[in-house]
């Protein structure tokens, strides 16, 4: 026997839900699916207009980080060194490591977690052969490859610092 449910009154009452198996029934499956699509959109929309600090809006934290992967921080290390003139002489300091749900980087689309973020500060050789002062770096990796780092030039803040400042990582 198929028993009628009653839609409910306000916005969407034309909706005509029926028991599954009847003509012009909506799955209860369905139906959940569908909620939860929504949850994750209007989520969405509100993580796009959170607004944390950080120039671009770019990190979102919003609970406690699960463990981070161990790799993390030497993965972060290998890709601030590459490029600089010596990248043996390359000191860091201040690293702190999280995992977030999602990250943005400048006007692209925000990538989806988890996602590794790695924070500090760096000093390597000059081409004189004495020690810049430290900048800061910002680097996010997702599932063990380097998306992108932010390295800062040691003549003040930039978008290592920020991106550290955003994710909660600096002061």
């Amino acid at each position: 026997m198929l028993k009628r449910v009653e839609p409910p009154q306000g916005p969407g009452a034309d909706v005509d839900m029926e028991v599954a198996g009847s003509p012009g029934a909506i799955d209860f499956d369905q139906l959940v699916a569908a909620a939860r699509r929504q949850a994750r959109v209007v989520a969405a929309a509100a993580a796009i207009a959170q607004d944390n600090g950080a120039p671009s809006g770019a990190i979102k934290v919003e609970k406690p980080p699960p463990a981070v992967p161990g790799g993390a921080r030497k993965q972060a290390e290998a890709a601030i060194r590459q490029g600089l003139p010596d990248p043996d002489s390359t000191q860091f300091r201040a690293e702190r490591v999280t995992e977030v749900e999602s990250v943005g980087h400048g006007f692209g689309p925000r990538i989806e977690g988890p996602v590794s973020i790695v924070c500090g500060q760096y000093s390597t050789r000059d081409a004189a052969g004495g020690y810049s002062s430290y900048a800061w770096f910002f680097v996010a990796i997702k599932h063990g490859q380097v998306l992108w780092a932010d390295v800062d030039e040691s003549d003040g803040p930039g978008n290592g610092y920020y991106g550290c400042k955003g994710a909660g990582l600096a002061s």
